[in-house]
């Protein structure tokens, strides 16, 4: 049996299970269910999205007479809340971000009444594009979120909590519009998990888009033409979904025993049509490489014509950049392309020359004359070169 949200309007009402034919039950605000001595029971925390609900546990089975702990998924997490701009960021749906805001302020504030000792299990840590200041713990209690979340001890101010959790938001990766309604819709049925096939590069097809999750001075010094840098880390889910699109083949550079991980990370945003392997040894002929330079020739690439591009958080960009960069976030290249001037050299720029070098090979995959910034911004102002604020606000450690 599916247990689903019954809560937030008939709109993101899940449709997968009745049309797929299974069995489900959709959970309102305190209904409870059991599962040999636990019981959950479900809280409506809407803000994240409408529909949003948390799952109070209760040990039955150790006698305990109180819960032992919240599952908050993507509203608590340590150190942070769920941010409530995707339905209009990421879902298309104007004018949605502020009154989703309000009632996550709404949610906070209750959330605050429960007891301190519960432990708090989120459903994602650092790194994740779902808030902006997500902590490296994995789990935590009501009272230490209530005494250190920033976001939880403003939430009784509601214009105040507003303002500050909709400011420096991350731009969404461009998959999360495609997820969010493949969540209420479902998604194709795999079977089974794609096994890509051994594959000579002279052999592959034409179209087929090429990942490749070597290491990035591998393939900047080596790769096969067309190929996307995606090394195989944490990243690797959220650089595939923002620059492959579901109906492409992809095929994979990457050694066999890591090639299910892969797979596996692939399928979790969408990706399915995985069907060929390339193993790294192959990687030697007929292959291209992608410039990279350090800021101070890249400064004098710029005086000469060339154009700075911030793949940066808006936030980032605007607490410190090149003089004159454009700004595209990484992770919405795909569909802001036509923003990125073309026809141009490209210095392309981050906060250390990581998210950078995942930009730059995509562009570069897509007709661009893209060239890499090493150490990004951090090496260009340690160089002494110039720098043009936009605000004065301090852009946040928000990765590489």
């Amino acid at each position: 049996e599916a247990l689903l949200p019954g809560e937030g309007g008939a709109e993101w009402t899940h449709t997968w299970p009745a049309k797929d034919g299974v069995r489900h039950r959709f959970l309102k605000d305190g209904d409870e269910y059991r599962l040999g001595g636990i019981t959950l029971r479900a809280i409506h925390t809407p803000g994240h999205t409408p529909e949003h609900m948390s799952y109070l546990i209760h040990d039955e089975g150790s006698g305990a007479s109180v819960p032992i702990g919240i599952a908050t998924g993507d509203f608590v997490f340590v150190g942070d809340l769920g941010r409530p701009d995707l339905l209009e960021t990421a879902a298309g749906q104007s004018g949605t971000m502020e009154a989703s805001a309000r009632q996550l302020a709404s949610s906070s504030v209750a959330f605050g009444s429960l007891p301190e000792h519960l432990q708090v299990w989120p459903g994602h840590g650092s790194g994740s594009a779902c808030g902006k200041a997500l902590g490296a713990v994995p789990t935590s209690t009501v009272g230490y979120e209530l005494r250190t979340n920033e976001a939880l001890r403003l939430a009784s101010n509601t214009d105040a909590f507003v303002a500050s959790i909709l400011e420096g938001q991350p731009e969404p990766p461009a998959y999360f519009g495609r997820m969010k309604t493949q969540n209420r819709d479902g998604v194709p049925i795999l079977g089974e998990l794609p096994v890509p096939r051994p594959t000579a590069p002279t052999d592959l097809p034409k179209e087929t888009v090429i990942l490749d999750t070597r290491a990035w001075n591998a393939f900047r010094d080596g790769h096969l033409p067309g190929s996307i840098s995606a090394p195989l880390d944490k990243t690797f889910p959220t650089i595939a979904g923002s620059y492959i699109t579901p109906d492409q083949s992809v095929a994979l550079v990457v050694d066999a025993e890591d090639c299910e991980e892969a797979v596996r990370a692939l399928v979790r945003v969408g990706i399915d049509h995985v069907a060929h392997r390339i193993d790294p040894a192959d990687v030697n002929a007929n292959t291209q490489t992608t410039p990279e330079v350090e800021p101070t020739e890249a400064a004098k690439l710029l005086k000469d014509g060339a154009v700075a591009l911030d793949v940066r958080r808006l936030p980032e960009h605007n607490a410190g950049c090149i003089p004159g960069a454009h700004h595209v976030s990484h992770v919405q290249l795909r569909p802001r392309l036509d923003e990125v001037p073309k026809g141009v050299p490209l210095m392309v720029c981050c906060r250390s020359g990581v998210r950078s070098a995942r930009a730059t090979s995509y562009l570069r995959s897509q007709g661009y004359d893209a060239t890499n910034v090493r150490g990004g911004f951090i090496a260009w102002e340690k160089a002494g070169l110039d720098v043009e604020r936009h605000d004065a606000a301090l852009a946040g450690d928000s990765g590489a």
